[in-house]
């Protein structure tokens, strides 16, 4: 019989460490705090590379692989999804998944107005074309 026990999740802010409202080591020493209590199941950063600013995701999720057991680590929502060069998160994310010894969940979306052409200086594919490429690239990553 499968256990009627919720599911909690605790999102960490990493948009605060930008704006001096936690260090690095406190969200650390929370994740781990967090893992140990056995009250949540999962941990998940914010992920924005343009409208929020944030320390950048996986290498946040990294981290965390490095200094915790149990939970499983994600992103709450990877709205730099479409941003991202499908190979490289493809190579990012497996390595991510080996850090953590399987426990990652990722969260994609497609971001947040605009397609940040006018906040970013380069060429922002569309999303119906990157996010097919990114998927075929995860999945041969084995994720």
């Amino acid at each position: 019989m499968a256990s009627s026990r919720s599911r909690l999740g605790l999102l960490l802010p990493n948009q605060g460490v930008v704006f001096g409202a936690i260090t690095v080591r406190e969200i650390l020493e929370l994740a781990v705090a967090a893992d140990e209590s056995g009250v949540f199941d999962s941990l998940f950063v914010g992920d924005n590379l343009l409208a929020k600013p944030r320390l950048e995701s996986v290498t946040t999720l990294s981290a965390l692989a490095a200094k915790t057991n149990r939970v499983r680590l994600g992103t709450a929502c990877m709205a730099s999804f479409p941003l991202r060069n499908p190979i490289l998160l493809a190579a990012q994310w497996s390595a991510l998944d080996n850090l953590a010894e399987g426990r990652t969940v990722l969260v994609a979306c497609i971001g947040g107005g605009g397609g940040g052409g006018s906040v970013c200086p380069c060429a922002v594919p569309p999303p119906e074309t990157t996010h097919p490429r990114s998927h075929r690239a995860l999945r041969r990553n084995g994720e």
